[in-house]
């Protein structure tokens, strides 16, 4: 017990975070643009509300693509919004130095574990995977983030992603594997 009282504490908020997937420069600069221009009445929470509601609606599209599979342009066309959700927020609060990092970590990781939840099991229950698959996903991504979580507070930076790829780069591959 001991040691845990005298081990530095790394502040997983305030960590430094770096990206190295393939889409993050391009995505970063789109991003940055994006923000300074949305209005001020959006706010970072709305955001991330469109974010949970985008992976909602990508789960009730996988599953409605049981009956008509017009419905996975449904789903990736809200990929595209919940990529904007996820990903705009945060940078809109740097941009506008609004930021709120224990919170917003706390909440962007909260909800990307919902989102993946919802959308892992939405495509588990449409016709292109089996429920087993989609669940099997929805745990190694869950395992992932864990780990990154505890790299984190081990090393004191937050990498966003897996070697090449990031979230971004998973979206990108929902899309094009429901084609």
């Amino acid at each position: 017990m001991a040691e845990m009282n005298t081990a530095r504490h790394t502040d997983t908020a305030h960590a430094p975070r770096t990206k190295q997937f393939l889409l993050a420069e391009p995505e970063t600069r789109v991003l940055g643009w994006i923000a300074r221009r949305l209005p001020a009445r959006v706010m970072p929470d709305h955001l991330t509300a469109l974010g949970v509601l985008a992976a909602l609606g990508i789960a009730g599209a996988y599953v409605l693509s049981n009956g008509d599979k017009a419905w996975l342009w449904a789903a990736s066309a809200l990929l595209v919004v919940h990529w904007l959700g996820d990903s705009l927020d945060g940078t809109l609060a740097r941009v506008r130095k609004a930021e709120r990092p224990r919170y917003g970590y706390y909440l962007d990781h909260l909800v990307d574990a919902f989102a993946t939840a919802a959308i892992g099991i939405g495509l588990g229950l449409s016709p292109y995977m089996l429920l087993s698959v989609g669940l099997v996903i929805v745990i190694a991504y869950l395992i992932l983030s864990v780990n990154t979580y505890l790299e984190t507070q081990a090393f004191g930076v937050f990498a966003l992603g897996y070697g090449r790829l990031g979230p971004t780069e998973a979206r990108l591959l929902l899309i094009v594997s429901t084609r």
